[in-house]
């Protein structure tokens, strides 16, 4: 090992001597370091584009993508963090045109976890020359990143360890952007299968002796069986308690070998055509074929019992009608049923973008979040986040419980908050550790900029050596075990407004009393954090600030309407009936003030409801909207 390291000094000293000391031949990095890898020498290889990332001038994207690559290939898992931070650096050379086809190749690498619209943004920044690019594939890969708090992006890991994986596996065709085959971009956007099977279809007569007694019948039927090999995928709980299922074969058992739009795709075509029917006693072969081949695999998953049965109905009821197969515009309407269902299926229509397992063996937390924003006594930009979160299995339109009291336990709860600058460098971060007053329930406050910044949201369940009901900050080390994680990216939120010129409102504040350790301030009358749900025998109170009132509005009315509209299913608003509305004005005696008030909701049945403030002021006629979500318990 000593001698090694001698020979990759003088070896790097060698570049380095050949180069201007302002300027390092980057290509010779890359180039050697991929000598050392053909030549079976990975670790060295690895070595020599670390040591590029310290020593060159220009980040190289062929570096970053190369290093991550080999260590994903090696499982050199010591390398995993070097591998996200050398990944990272190479990227913002993206723009520079030498490098251009390696970063529409990266992005083609990444196409398959995303959608349209952001594939077709990225690759007309690409043309256009455009730096933001390294801003979008970073920020990709840091919202995607599972376990935010550690330096390893696994998300990022994970998708190059499934290339591997994928380029040694499953290499029956060349037909994706990784050197694989179709099971290949299945794998890589969504890892292995909870269950899968191989086999040929029509091996097992016992079906169609089921229905045809005729030997000649069932020789003319078996003319179109043409025994293909076919492998199935199944993925649990995809399409929400529904099983994703891939189907890969030959097209009706010969030719390219891929990803098919179902069972009907291996059966030849001429099958189930008409005049197929004609010399088999007007029965179908292909339907006979379809039900054959769904027959073997009624054990697999719940989505193909259903078909058989289905299928299996099709035919009984045609023989109650003394006919012998099913009409053949029954059949074709059904098969043509199947085509589209399978088909978005297998175009990943309704499904996911990807799935990680990088969390497995970590309990999943629900982490819910209200954001406040609202001006200081000096009129500077701040954000209040109360966060909560919860271990049980929480419907995404509730809330965990707040300010629950916790029991002694040696597993405690504590709240990370990341923000990013615009170029996604981690700007600040925030721990609180809410089991210090045994609540699990955090109120995070942020000096804002007039610079974008993106916030992470981290949960994380930790393990103690011990039971303890008093914590103190050290009780919980950094190094703690992390046994559980959620995770959730805010996205930009913008400033509110410090022109002094211009009428501004915080965000509402829907909620009630705080307990006392958790109160914001005196200047709030409850936290931003409502409980959840509301009862509707009881007010709904509502707090908001206004600010930057000129002397000439001072004294004169606030105009104030507010709106509640009940939220139907998938997130839209019942406009076809009216719920709650009222209006009314106030008169503000300083230029900064707050108003609080209350709202009758006992007429309003349980459900989830959208709240939006308007307020304007009478003379400048300025006019600022605000919203925010409640539910009423049933």
């Amino acid at each position: 090992m000593f001698i090694f390291q001698i020979i990759l000094g003088f070896f790097l000293i060698n570049i380095l001597s050949a180069s201007s000391s302002s300027t390092i031949n980057q290509p010779d990095f890359y180039e050697h370091g991929l000598a050392q890898r053909d030549n079976g020498n990975w670790a060295a290889a690895l070595k020599i584009w670390l040591a590029a990332k310290d020593s060159m001038n220009q980040p190289d994207p062929r570096i970053g993508i190369a290093f991550i690559e080999l260590a994903t290939q090696k499982q050199a898992a010591n390398y995993y963090d070097d591998a996200s931070a050398i990944y990272f650096w190479g990227l913002p050379a993206s723009h520079r045109i030498q490098f251009k086809n390696e970063i529409a190749q990266e992005i083609e690498r990444i196409s398959p976890l995303l959608n349209d619209g952001d594939r077709t943004a990225w690759f007309k920044l690409l043309e256009n020359g455009d730096g933001r690019l390294y801003n979008e594939i970073k920020g990709f890969w840091l919202k995607n990143d599972p376990i935010p708090t550690t330096e390893i992006n696994e998300r990022l890991i994970e998708h190059w360890e499934r290339i591997a994986h994928a380029r040694e596996k499953f290499k029956m065709e060349n037909t994706t952007v990784y050197g694989t085959d179709d099971r290949g971009l299945v794998f890589i956007k969504f890892g292995a299968p909870d269950e899968d099977v191989t086999g040929n279809f029509g091996s097992d007569q016992l079906e169609i002796m089921r229905w045809v007694d005729d030997f000649q019948l069932r020789q003319e039927i078996q003319r179109y069986n043409n025994n293909p090999d076919f492998e199935v995928w199944v993925y649990k709980k995809m399409k929400g308690d529904e099983s994703a299922i891939f189907l890969f074969g030959k097209k009706e058992g010969y030719g390219r070998y891929g990803l098919r739009f179902g069972i009907e795709d291996l059966i030849p075509e001429r099958a189930f055509r008409r005049r197929s029917a004609q010399t088999s006693l007007g029965v179908l072969p292909g339907a006979m074929l379809q039900l054959m081949y769904y027959s073997q695999l009624i054990l697999l998953d719940q989505y193909y019992l259903d078909r058989y049965r289905e299928l299996e109905a099709m035919w009984s009821n045609a023989r109650a009608g003394g006919r012998l197969a099913p009409d053949y515009e029954v059949i074709k309407g059904q098969i043509d049923h199947y085509h589209n269902q399978d088909k978005a299926t297998a175009e990943f229509d309704y499904l996911p973008l990807d799935r990680t397992d990088a969390l497995e063996g970590l309990e999943r937390l629900e982490l819910k979040h209200k954001p406040f924003r609202f001006l200081d006594h000096e009129l500077n930009p701040l954000l209040s986040l109360m966060v909560v979160s919860d271990a049980r299995d929480v419907d995404d339109a509730d809330f965990p419980p707040f300010f629950a009291v916790e029991r002694p336990s040696k597993l405690k709860h504590r709240h990370i908050l990341v923000a990013y600058d615009e170029h996604w460098n981690t700007k600040e971060k925030i721990v609180d550790y809410p089991a210090l007053q045994n609540t699990n329930t955090s109120t995070f406050f942020v000096k804002q900029t007039n610079f974008p910044a993106r916030y992470m949201l981290v949960a994380e369940k930790v393990q103690l050596e011990a039971r303890l009901q008093e914590l103190r900050e050290t009780d919980i080390p950094d190094t703690a075990k992390v046994v559980g994680i959620g995770s959730t990216f805010l996205g930009e939120i913008s400033p509110l407004s410090t022109d002094t010129t211009q009428f501004e409102i915080s965000d509402v504040i829907l909620g009630v009393l705080a307990p006392e350790p958790l109160g914001l301030s005196e200047r709030f009358a409850f936290p931003v954090m409502p409980r959840d749900p509301f009862k509707h025998s009881e007010p709904l109170r509502v707090y908001v600030e206004f600010y930057h009132l000129s002397r000439d509005e001072l004294n004169t009315a606030i105009a104030i309407e507010c709106r509640i509209e009940r939220i139907k299913e998938k997130g839209k608003l019942d406009k076809q009936k009216k719920q709650l509305s009222t209006s009314f004005n106030f008169e503000p005696f300083e230029r900064t003030t707050s108003k609080i008030f209350e709202l009758d909701i006992s007429r309003l049945v349980p459900g989830d409801y959208e709240f939006t403030l308007s307020a304007s002021t009478k003379d400048s006629k300025h006019k600022k909207i605000r919203q925010a979500t409640f539910r009423i318990a049933e």
